[in-house]
Parts: structure tokens; C-alpha cells; sequence
């Protein structure tokens, strides 16, 4: 059934109650998150549609060849030729397979009240899942097999950038004791997930902000950024013009355009500093231990390339068929 259709039904059955409430007519009842009718109004879900591709770099009329390339369900020419003909082709399909390619939050195309663009990730005590995520979890589609450009990526090396936005530059000077104004530190993870007309196509995945003058919010960022190095992901950083802009981007209720379009928006940026997991040499150079002295006090049990070396076992397997990483 296509959104018009089911916009029309979903009109025919509220004929006595509350026209303004889906569903039975009951004027106490609220939507359901994942209800089968839309609440919002069926041109706002083309216009969202479209709008998405448009932030992936895939304009109006090649969404059709996009489609048929990366094994989604099949549009053509004549369903983009107007708003009123892409409504009457638009059905569930189209918008699940849209939502997942392209890590969209589950409500966002259906429905104008959800409350972010993308699905966001917390890893707050949780930086031991975050290799799995990198090397696995942020690729993966819908079935068993992952998401990934063959030219540019191998179960060692993701074709990824993970960007860190905070609203100044954060500092390994700055106390960590929860004093003093709150500066918070989020990212967002731009994930190549293929090639389109020789152009890469990304996944954003954002990953909310923890407090960077707060002593385990910091260090677990800091892992972060380590743990991104040490899977071979590029780590960046960004300055924003506020703490609420940098919560925006890093909880998924803004999409980060300026990193999708190659803007030069956040044209002040900063250098994540970090210990590297996997350089033994420098690891127990005196000078760099004091450097890095509160990260090694706190965790040196756990410096997670154990985590990292099972991520890619599992990416191996994935993408080979052999969970060998010494080959």
C-alpha cells in the first residue's frame, strides 16, 4: 500500500472522535512510535526522503541506478518525475531499506516529532565495545555481510573517519577533576560504505558527548580516539560554535553536513591527542607514561587490543570466510 493510500484509510477510519489523534478516534490516545499509519503529514515524508539522499550526495534523478546498485528496492525515473508521483510509489520498503542503509534514526522519515536524524551511540563505560562497532557494527547491513568498499577496504582497515567536535579545542591541561565550566566532547563516525559514480557513500554515526573535565569521562574519550587509531580509523577534530551545536551533532538531532559535503564550516580544528595503543616502544618511553600518567594509573590493565584483535577477527570472518587474523 503506498503512503497515499494509507494516508486516505487512516482519514476514512477516524470518521467520529478526535481527528487529530491516529488510530481509533479515542481522544486519549497516543500515537505509538512504531505505528503502522504516519503521523505526519505524507509530503513531509517525500520531501524527508529526498532530502537525506541529497546529504549523501545522491541527487534527485540518480536515485533509481543508486538504488538498483546498492540492492534496494526499485524506483524509476517516471515515480521521481513529481512529488505526487514519488507518493504514490512510496511504501514501507523504500523507507526501511532508505533508514538502514543510511543508519537513519527508525522514526525520522515517518514522522516529524522524532527526536534526531541518526541513531546515536553511547559508549560510557562501554569503550570495550567500541572496536567491535568501528570494524563491524557500523558497517553492517541488513542481513549477515557487512557494508564496505572492496577498492578501499579490508578487514585491517576501514575506510573511516572518526571526527571529535567539541566548542574549544579540549586540552590535556585542563583539570579533570569536575571543576570549572563543562566542556563535553562527542563524535561522529563517517563510515564509506561503497562507491556510487566513483564518489564514496558514507554512513554518519554519532557517538554522544562526554564531559572532558570530568577525570573518566575524559579518559574513556581518550580510549576512544585510541581504540579509532589503533583500527586504523583516521581521528579528527572540530570546533563548533557552542555546546549546544556540538550536543546536536553528537546525539544525531542535527545531521553533520559540514563533514558530508566538504564544507570548510568548522574551519578551526584541533589535533586528538592520545596514546597509541599499538606502538610498544613508545608505550614505555618514561617521558611518555608521565605524559599520559593518568590514563596508565587508571587503566593500564586494560589498554583494549585484546577487544580490537576480536573485532577483527569477526570483521575477517565477515568479509573472508576465516577468522585467521595472522594470515
Amino acid at each position: 500500500m503506498s503512503w497515499r493510500s494509507r494516508k486516505r484509510s487512516s482519514e476514512d477510519d477516524n470518521t467520529s472522535g478526535d481527528h487529530n489523534t491516529p488510530g481509533t478516534g479515542n481522544p486519549n490516545e497516543t500515537a505509538d512510535s512504531n505505528s503502522e499509519n504516519p503521523v505526519s503529514p505524507v509530503h513531509d515524508v517525500v520531501d524527508r526522503l529526498l532530502e537525506v539522499f541529497a546529504w549523501h550526495g545522491i541527487q534527485q534523478p540518480e536515485i533509481p541506478k543508486f538504488l538498483t546498485q546498492f540492492d534496494g528496492p526499485r524506483v524509476s525515473f517516471g515515480d521521481l518525475s513529481s512529488k505526487e508521483r514519488l507518493l504514490e510509489r512510496l511504501d514501507d520498503q523504500i523507507l526501511d531499506f532508505t533508514q538502514e542503509l543510511f543508519a537513519l534514526d527508525q522514526n525520522w522519515l515517518r514522522r516529524d516529532d522524532a527526536p534526531g536524524v541518526l541513531r546515536s551511540h553511547n559508549f560510557y563505560k562501554y569503550v570495550d565495545s567500541f572496536p567491535r562497532f568501528l570494524l563491524v557494527d557500523s558497517v553492517r547491513n541488513s542481513g549477515d555481510g557487512l557494508w564496505y568498499d572492496s577498492h578501499f577496504s579490508d578487514y585491517r582497515r576501514p575506510s573511516g573517519t572518526l571526527y571529535f567536535f567539541s566548542h574549544e579545542k579540549p586540552s590535556t591541561e585542563t583539570p579533570a577533576d569536575d571543576t570549572g565550566r563543562a566542556l563535553h566532547v562527542g563524535a561522529v563516525y563517517k563510515a564509506r560504505i561503497g562507491t556510487f559514480e566513483d564518489r564514496p557513500v558514507h554512513r554518519y554515526i554519532p557517538v554522544e558527548a562526554m564531559r572532558w573535565n570530568y577525570w573518566r569521562a575524559r579518559y574513556q574519550t581518550v580510549a576512544l580516539m585510541s581504540i579509532a587509531d589503533h583500527c586504523n580509523v583516521s581521528v579528527l577534530g572540530r570546533v563548533t560554535a557552542s555546546e549546544e551545536e556540538t550536543f546536536a551533532i553528537c546525539s544525531g538531532a542535527e545531521f553533520p553536513i559540514a563533514i558530508g559535503d566538504g564544507s570548510n564550516i568548522y574551519s578551526e580544528r584541533w589535533d586528538p591527542q592520545y596514546p597509541y595503543l599499538g606502538n610498544v616502544e613508545k608505550r614505555n618511553d618514561p617521558d611518555y607514561k608521565e605524559y599520559w600518567k593518568w590514563y596508565y594509573d587508571q587503566f593500564a590493565a586494560h589498554t583494549f587490543e585484546a577487544d580490537v584483535d576480536e573485532a577483527r577477527k569477526e570483521r575477517r570472518e565477515i568479509m573472508l570466510g576465516d577468522p585467521d587474523i595472522s594470515v
